[in-house]
């Protein structure tokens, strides 16, 4: 645990208790001195999120997809 959270890396609890990690640490997950956030904040967070998890779906489809093909290839 690099902040000393016990939960540290919940996306969802951050945005919950209204911190995003950027104490030093190392760890990305952006940790901030600040305790509360705007609904737009929050809003924007989630958009990005959101988007970020878009792109994790497509990396992902294009993975199974060759794993499909090399499959067909080896039968």
């Amino acid at each position: 645990m690099c902040c000393g959270q016990d939960d540290h890396h919940s996306n969802v609890n951050h945005m919950n208790q209204g911190s995003i990690c950027n104490c030093g640490c190392g760890c990305g997950c952006n940790h901030s001195f600040r305790q509360y956030f705007s609904d737009k904040e929050k809003k924007e967070y989630l958009e990005d999120y959101k988007m970020q998890l878009e792109k994790e779906i497509h990396a992902v489809n294009e993975h199974l997809e060759k794993l499909k093909i090399q499959c067909s290839c080896n039968e």
